[in-house]
């Protein structure tokens, strides 16, 4: 059975899961300053919205869809079929993985992590439009941009006022 769904629905899928990862993390802090049950809840669970298990899910998105493998025989000029893979030829894994790329960007900026927020986009070339990924970048192209310029100033790659041009 194939299933697909509009490009930025799927890019909303991520978007918001990221998001609600966020929102958890800023809520369990809040609450580590507080003596009520809620705080009490949390400290006996610690592994509800764990890092570890939002990276695995975005990086099995990854694995799953063989994107990182497609983006980069796109680039070297071979075949993007001949690496996808089973889920990978899919449309809707070839998007999510896609996303997730791009999803763990933020999400490793969030920790901060910038160098690896870095490598994550080793493959995706931003001013390049692959035809078949088009869409895919022009939805989440503007948010990739702005989430590189942090990393690439704070690891001082590049100066603070030469920053606003990466936009």
């Amino acid at each position: 059975m194939s299933l697909e769904l509009p490009h930025h629905w799927a890019w909303d899928i991520i978007d918001e899961f990221i998001f609600q990862f966020q929102s958890f993390c800023n809520y369990r802090q809040r609450a580590a300053k507080r003596q009520d049950d809620d705080a009490q809840i949390l400290r006996e669970a610690p592994t509800i919205w764990s890092c570890y298990s939002v990276l695995n899910v975005l990086y099995s998105l990854i694995q799953k869809s063989q994107m990182n493998e497609q983006l980069l025989a796109s680039k070297e000029g071979r075949d993007e079929a001949s690496v996808a893979g089973e889920y990978g030829s899919k449309p809707l894994y070839r998007t999510l993985g896609y996303f997730s790329i791009i999803g763990l960007l933020r999400v490793h900026c969030l920790l901060g992590d910038f160098t690896l927020a870095l490598k994550m986009m080793d493959n995706i070339e931003l001013n390049k439009k692959v035809p078949t990924l088009s869409i895919m970048l022009t939805i989440g192209n503007v948010r990739p941009s702005v989430l590189l310029s942090l990393p690439n100033v704070l690891l001082r790659r590049v100066r603070v006022h030469d920053a606003p041009p990466l936009l």
